[in-house]
């Protein structure tokens, strides 16, 4: 999160907004749209949640949102 000494605000700020889209259950949403018969937002709600998924494993503290995301991660086991 460091770049040259300093503090990465657009890193800083992705963090934050991956953490409120978490409380925000944006992923239970994503999965419950990959249940979906509609194949076009099942494919994109796909790409959304790996995207995310990639966000908070790079930038997000574990210990913040470790619980969450293996609740989580459990349910889009069972989808597939």
């Amino acid at each position: 999160m460091r770049t040259r000494g300093r503090q990465d605000l657009v890193e800083n700020y992705l963090s934050v907004l991956v953490k409120a889209f978490i409380d925000a259950k944006l992923i239970e949403s994503l999965i419950e749209i990959m249940k979906d018969t509609n194949r076009f937002l099942a494919v994109r709600a796909t790409i959304l949640l790996g995207e995310i998924m990639n966000l908070a494993n790079r930038l997000v503290s574990p210990r913040r949102c470790h619980s969450n995301l293996v609740a989580k991660n459990n349910d889009i086991l069972s989808f597939l």
